[in-house]
């Protein structure tokens, strides 16, 4: 679309050696991360290694490699947490009857958190100057959070999806605490409020937040506009879509577009995380 910036993301599935070789082979070759996107460059490619239960660490790592964004889903349900530290469960009984499954796959049946099983990969990203976004993140503890906290890594958290699939105590807030990038996503469009004019968007998941945690305008706003544009390597400087729908979200929830005495445009560029 003209004029749109943004990340298109590729997913990438292949759990058995024979489909992550196929995979691998077929992704671009490794080079320096592209960087920080500058104003009007478009919408850019991006690898999206599906979840622990449907991708080999190899293709985490390769994916990274390749300097493209990149993002997964991670640590969003108890039997992804199963497979993974016990390679037990409906993923482990769902890749034996796709015949996916092999045994003594890096990581798995190891005692690990899903988080903890991606860290090797998360601390490489970080380490090459590309970042993961994680989606989800609904099954975390303290030491998850320090992992995500050290390899910059941004979390996509669904809250309107995580509800309706019955996911109770996410972590956002302690997310923001530990100086994570967390911004608002919608996951699939089955589970989003029928009733909103843009059923598939972010207002719907301000909205949730506002209603069930009471959740501060302040830590909304840029979880809703500026958290988004760093979580996908858009320039912190690109804040005009970001004010606008600041000022929508404010006149939305029925507030001013002033919170704690600071103007909308003003909150929003004083979040964003122009590091990233």
């Amino acid at each position: 679309v003209a004029g749109l910036d943004g990340v298109s993301f590729l997913e990438l599935i292949g759990f058995s050696d024979g489909a992550a070789a196929d995979v691998v082979a077929a992704l671009p070759r490794p080079r320096k991360p592209l960087g920080p996107a500058a104003a009007g460059s478009g919408v850019r490619r991006g690898l999206q290694p599906h979840a622990p239960y449907s991708a080999s660490r190899d293709i985490f790592s390769r994916a990274a490699a390749t300097g493209l964004p990149v993002c997964t889903h991670l640590a969003e349900t108890h039997d992804e947490a199963a497979f993974v530290a016990d390679a037990t469960g409906a993923f482990r009984d769902l890749l034996e009857e796709l015949g996916a499954w092999q045994d003594r796959r890096p990581g798995i049946g190891e005692g690990l958190s899903p988080v903890r099983w991606a860290e090797p990969v998360l601390r490489a990203a970080a380490e090459a100057g590309s970042p993961y976004t994680v989606v989800h993140c609904n099954h975390v503890d303290d030491g998850d959070l320090r992992v995500l906290a050290e390899t910059n890594t941004s979390v996509a958290y669904c809250p309107v999806a995580s509800d309706y699939f019955g996911h109770r105590g996410h972590r956002y807030r302690d997310m923001l605490e530990a100086g994570i990038n967390v911004c608002l996503g919608t996951d699939a469009v089955l589970c989003q409020p029928l009733h909103e004019p843009q059923p598939h968007g972010v207002l719907p998941q301000v909205r949730h937040l506002w209603r069930r945690d009471g959740t501060p305008l302040a830590m909304l706003m840029p979880m809703a506009t500026s958290n988004g544009f760093a979580a996908l390597g858009l320039p912190a400087q690109t804040t005009r879509l970001c004010v606008v729908q600041a000022a929508t979200v404010a006149e939305a929830l029925d507030t001013d577009a002033v919170v704690e005495g600071v103007a909308v445009a003003d909150l929003v560029n004083g979040a964003s995380r122009s590091d990233r």
